[in-house]
């Protein structure tokens, strides 16, 4: 009997010990995110597309190329983000990679960025944060569940996680325990429903990243 209270007394310990880091971490990665608002419009009509980003310099955004590059009858009309203290302004594309489905865009509203991982490892803690079915500003927890991944739909590296991905969390960053940047979210499997049923997210991987943001 003495033996299990101390085994739940240490555990409750450990668990107190814990929870302050994760908020102080989702806290500092949440004031490097952003939500990005697409406007879309298509003939007469007009629509809004939700995506989210993540600063890698003071006035840079990462985010997903699919999310500003337009089907074919769709025209741009304009990016804005919004920061988790509900500042907005507008944002302009600087480049883009369509194989890596990775986008850089400029704005004026400053934002703290984030620092890059050198590596992730399969089994590692994902944090990831955007804006999934329009929800502001959440953030899931989960793993690497695996490297590496190379389809002839996705032809560089990318990670697979299970944290909860849900559609808006595209472009969104995915952060390691010390709060870098390891990847941008590029889909998810889920099944897209009334409120969708949650699948596996699939990132581009931080060696591309890194590789998309020295390209000229």
């Amino acid at each position: 009997m003495k033996k299990l209270l101390g085994v739940v007394i240490a555990c409750s310990l450990l668990l107190s010990a814990c929870l302050p880091r994760d908020i102080a971490l989702a806290r500092r990665c949440l004031s490097s995110t952003v939500l990005v608002h697409i406007k879309i419009a298509k003939g007469d009509k007009r629509g809004m597309g939700t995506c989210s980003g993540v600063y890698v310099a003071p006035n840079l955004i990462l985010t997903a190329n699919h999310c500003v590059d337009m089907e074919d009858g769709l025209e741009l009309k304009g990016i804005w983000i919004r920061n988790v203290y509900d500042e907005a302004a507008k944002a302009e594309i600087v480049k883009v990679d369509a194989e890596k489905d990775l986008a850089l865009l400029k704005t004026s509203l400053k934002g703290i960025p984030v620092s890059l991982a050198r590596k992730v490892t399969v089994g590692e803690e994902v944090w990831v944060i955007g804006q999934p079915l329009g929800l502001k500003f959440v953030v899931t927890k989960g793993i690497i569940s695996s490297l590496n991944v190379s389809t002839l739909s996705f032809p560089i590296n990318h990670f697979i996680t299970d944290a909860v991905v849900l559609p808006g969390n595209s472009g969104g960053p995915a952060f390691n325990s010390r709060g870098q940047l390891v990847g941008i979210l590029t889909m998810s499997t889920s099944v897209f429903g009334v409120f969708g049923a949650a699948g596996l997210g699939i990132v581009v991987q931080i060696d591309e990243v890194r590789k998309f943001l020295k390209q000229k």
